[in-house]
């Protein structure tokens, strides 16, 4: 990568176990769910979802 840049991005999905659930997949649809948000939302993006949070949060991540 002498001469090369690259750029990285990301979309992540959060929950949070025992709060959001304590079942693994719930916890996981959850997750999948706050990182389609968060891709929608542009990228570089993390999202929060779950029972403890009635409105999904997007937070955009910066380096």
């Amino acid at each position: 990568m002498d001469k090369h840049s690259v750029k990285i991005s990301a979309s992540i999905g959060i929950s949070i176990y025992p709060y959001d659930s304590k079942d693994i997949d719930r916890l996981i649809k959850y997750a999948d769910r706050a990182m389609y948000q968060a891709k929608h939302a542009g990228k570089g993006r993390y999202c929060f979802q779950g029972k403890t949070f009635k409105v999904s949060k997007t937070l955009k991540v910066y380096n």
